[in-house]
């Protein structure tokens, strides 16, 4: 197979790269179309070329809505081999087509500091997307993420793999594997969770690729003329989070990683001051999506209700008591209870609490019903 060809009603314009099993080509369809196609031989590949397939077609399930993974538009076979076409990545020359990848961007130093955040966020909701559908990349590198319409998405699909297929084979790129994995006498260890582990590793070296400029079998190290702004330094400690030798002290959960991600977009855009947190919490505040404030809500009610109760218990400390009132079991200005401090105290907090969150319960249940739609 070669640029020029015809395979399948798909004229092969260029030829973008492969390796011992497989071709991929920059190609269009009979209405013009322009896409990528990858041919894969099944005789090179034996048996494996199942699980290639396979793995295409899972991901291919994930893709119709998100927005930051790689489309794919058909998957095919034929006697000798599979296909798959899907999305092209953007063209860095305008005279002849050349991919533009994350490792073509390095390799041009093309990637500049304000663009640093976008992609590396960019690829985690990649990642955080196909774990969330129960599945691992298991390849996942500067070279296997591809810029289309200028997101960067992860390519290279077959070895995407469920969390509920044993795996025995130790697969992907040997500088971006945990070196706990890459020994033989540790393959007892790949199993799912460890799949998810490794994609979140070789992340962490993605983004020292990005920020040092280097390949990632110099990790750790930062060229010496290497001038670290704060975002640098900021991503750097996260790759080093992401990569520690000791896998204890590796940041090792999506939530966890997310999190600290939220945590460097805030010194970013507003700094490390009190009133930097307080603008960061406005601001997302105004940007978070629907399935954000439903998870607030669920939290709302809980600590709602602990703040009026708290407010209330300290009211009932100061508010003035009528003098004549000790026959309802009161003295001048306090309640008895209240002045067994703290049990008091706190006995009156729990009441309150309670009786604050069953009546916020209630109205939210009642609220709840009235908005249901009636059929």
């Amino acid at each position: 197979m070669k640029a020029g060809d015809n395979y399948n009603g798909l004229q092969l314009l260029t030829y973008c790269g492969g390796g011992a099993y497989g071709d991929v080509f920059y190609c269009e369809d009979l209405s013009h179309k322009k896409m990528a196609v990858k041919i894969i031989s099944k005789q090179k590949l034996g048996e494996h070329w199942k699980r290639e397939l396979k793995g295409v077609s899972n991901y291919r399930k994930l893709t119709f809505d998100d927005p930051n993974l790689l489309k794919i538009f058909q998957v095919s076979e034929d006697k000798d081999y599979f296909y798959y076409t899907m999305e092209a990545a953007d063209s860095l020359s305008k005279t002849e087509y050349k991919a533009d990848t994350l490792a073509a961007r390095m390799e041009y130093g093309m990637i500049s500091e304000s663009d640093v955040f976008f992609i590396i966020r960019c690829i985690f909701n990649g990642i955080k997307a196909i774990h969330a559908a129960g599945f691992s990349h298991r390849d996942i590198k500067p070279d296997n993420i591809l810029f289309v319409n200028g997101v960067p998405k992860l390519a290279d699909l077959g070895l995407l793999s469920s969390f509920n297929t044993a795996v025995t084979t130790l697969v992907g790129t040997f500088e971006f594997i945990p070196p706990e994995i890459r020994s033989s006498s540790q393959n007892e260890y790949y199993d799912n969770y460890s799949r998810q582990r490794c994609d979140l590793y070789a992340f962490g070296k993605v983004i020292y690729s990005i920020v040092s400029n280097l390949d990632a079998q110099f990790f750790p190290s930062i060229p010496e003329k290497k001038v670290l702004s704060l975002p640098l330094k900021l991503f750097i400690c996260l790759s080093l989070e992401l990569c520690y030798e000791n896998p204890q002290k590796r940041l090792t959960s999506i939530a966890a990683l997310e999190k600290k991600l939220s945590i460097i977009e805030r010194q970013l855009l507003y700094g490390e001051t009190l009133k930097s947190k307080i603008y960061y919490a406005i601001w997302k505040s105004k940007t978070c999506d629907i399935s954000e404030i439903n998870e607030l809500s669920k939290m709302g009610i809980k600590k709602f209700t602990f703040i009026l109760a708290f407010i209330l218990t300290v009211l009932c400390i100061y508010i003035p008591i009528d003098n004549d009132a000790y026959l309802l079991g009161t003295s001048p200005g306090k309640l008895y209870i209240i002045e067994s401090f703290p049990i008091g105290f706190i006995t009156i907090f729990l009441i309150l609490w309670l009786v604050a969150y069953c009546i916020a319960d209630i109205i939210k249940k009642v609220i709840h019903l009235h908005r249901r739609p009636k059929f």
